[in-house]
């Protein structure tokens, strides 16, 4: 498997956050790009460091917001994932994972359809995963 840099994952992250963009412009949102700061975990760093990383920040009709962020920093180790935050009014709904793999971006075992992005972006959201 070949070892992701910084920038390959800056643009698997653009390349995802497009298509989020799109879909949440289609059914009624919008959504902004950010900077967010990621912590570098304790055990590899001496001391407190953080990080700037691209977010995405979606929000729906109906009180509803959709947060992206990198699980991680981007410059550590070689995987790449993305935490999706879910607040309804507020207040936190669920939240999910986005993986990379070598062939795209995956929610399970399947890679990520739009469908999967579209029902993420709705209070009622996507059916739980199956394995």
């Amino acid at each position: 498997m070949t070892l992701m840099t910084v920038t390959d994952k800056a643009a698997a992250l653009g390349k995802l956050y497009n298509r989020i963009m799109r879909i949440a412009k289609e059914i009624g949102g919008t959504a902004t790009h950010q900077v967010c700061a990621l912590t570098v975990p304790t055990q590899m760093a001496a001391a407190h460091q953080s990080e700037s990383a691209p977010a995405l920040i979606a929000e729906m009709p109906d009180d509803f917001q959709v947060e992206f962020v990198p699980s991680f920093p981007l410059s550590i180790g070689s995987a790449l994932s993305v935490r999706i935050n879910r607040l309804h009014a507020g207040y936190p709904k669920n939240e999910w994972a986005f993986n990379y793999s070598p062939d795209g971006w995956r929610r399970t075992h399947a890679l990520l359809s739009d469908e999967e992005i579209h029902a993420c972006l709705t209070p009622e959201g996507p059916r739980p995963a199956r394995y």
